[in-house]
C-alpha cells in the first residue's frame, strides 16, 4: 500500500469503484429517463439554444442525443455534442442538466473527467431540488464513509422522490449502529 498524505491508496481505489457504481446507475437513468424527440426537432431545438438563449431547448436537444445513443441510432462520439447545451441549461439552472453534465464530467464522456466538477454538479442539481443530484452526492458521501453526510443527501433526496427513501432508511440504521448520528433530531 502507499501512503498519500498519510491516507493509504485503497480509499481512492474504493473510490474508483464508486465512481464506476454511479456510472453504471447514471447510464441507466441517464439514458432511459425522458422523451424521445422527432430528428427534425434537432435543429430547431439547437438554433433556439444557440441563437434564442432558451435554455429548455438546450436541455431537450441534449437529452435527444442521450437517447439517440442509449438506443443504439448514434455513435457515442456524440456525447461530445451534449456537454455545450447541458452547461448551457444548468448555467440557467435547470437542475436535471446540471446533475447529467455531472454524470459526463465523472464518467468522461465527451469531455475529461473531472471529479472535482461532477462533485460541484452533483451539489448545484441537489441545491436546486433535483433528487438525483442529491441522491449521487450520497453516493459519493457514503463511499467515502462519511455517513452523516451521506444520510443528508438521502434525506433530501427522499424527501424530493420516495425512489431514494431506502438508501435513507438503511444510512439511518449505519449511524444508528456506529452511534454517529441520533436521527430523531437531525433534519430531514
Amino acid at each position: 500500500m502507499i501512503k498519500i498524505n498519510g491516507k493509504i491508496s485503497f480509499v481512492m481505489t474504493s473510490l474508483s469503484k464508486v465512481l464506476k457504481t454511479i456510472f453504471i446507475f447514471f447510464s441507466i437513468f441517464h439514458y432511459s429517463y425522458g422523451e424521445d424527440i422527432d430528428i427534425s426537432e434537432k435543429k430547431y431545438l439547437l438554433d433556439e439554444c444557440n441563437n434564442d438563449n432558451n435554455y429548455t431547448s438546450c436541455y431537450k436537444f441534449a437529452r435527444f442525443y442521450g437517447l439517440c445513443i442509449y438506443n443504439g441510432a448514434c455513435s457515442e462520439e456524440y456525447f461530445k455534442v451534449t456537454i455545450k447545451p447541458y452547461t448551457k441549461a444548468c448555467n440557467a439552472n435547470i437542475a436535471l442538466a446540471c446533475a447529467f453534465l455531472a454524470g459526463d464530467y465523472l464518467i468522461g464522456r465527451g469531455i475529461n473527467k473531472d471529479h472535482k466538477k461532477a462533485i460541484m454538479l452533483y451539489k448545484k442539481a441537489c441545491k436546486l431540488n433535483e433528487p438525483y443530484g442529491c441522491s449521487n452526492m450520497g453516493m459519493i458521501k457514503d463511499i467515502k464513509q462519511d455517513y452523516e453526510a451521506s444520510y443528508k443527501y438521502y434525506a433530501k433526496a427522499c424527501k424530493l422522490s420516495n425512489y431514494y427513501c431506502n438508501k435513507k432508511d438503511e444510512l439511518k440504521f449505519k449511524l444508528l449502529m456506529n452511534k454517529k448520528i441520533d436521527v430523531n433530531t437531525s433534519e430531514e
